[in-house]
């Protein structure tokens, strides 16, 4: 028993040590002013109940860039829940409206 509550304590431990996997999509790298959004969005009962739409919020209507972060404090809630609520850290990047070059005054 003191064995298999160690190797829990551990495994808990080093889960908690390790850092956040980011994953990104990056259509350009060029703006220079950029605008960030982030939310956190929860998956529940293995995606069966629909979750809303998260608007983007870009005046440009362009997104640059988008990150999604698992931390490992969604892991464990996770695994506790059994996959029945999956929390997933998104922040998307707004690019900066075009600039015409060719507008004559």
């Amino acid at each position: 028993m003191n064995k298999l509550m160690l190797t829990l304590t551990t495994g808990l431990l080093l889960s908690l040590l390790c850092s956040c996997a980011d994953l990104k999509l990056v259509s350009a790298y060029k703006a220079d002013s950029v605008e960030v959004h982030d939310t956190t969005l929860v998956t529940y009962f293995w995606g069966i109940k629909a979750r809303t739409d998260v608007p983007a919020r870009c005046d440009s209507k362009a997104i640059c860039q988008v990150k999604t972060t698992v931390r490992p404090g969604h892991v464990i809630l996770a695994v506790f829940t059994l996959g029945m609520v999956i929390p997933q850290h998104i922040e998307w990047y707004c690019c900066p409206p075009p600039v015409n070059d060719n507008i004559v005054n």
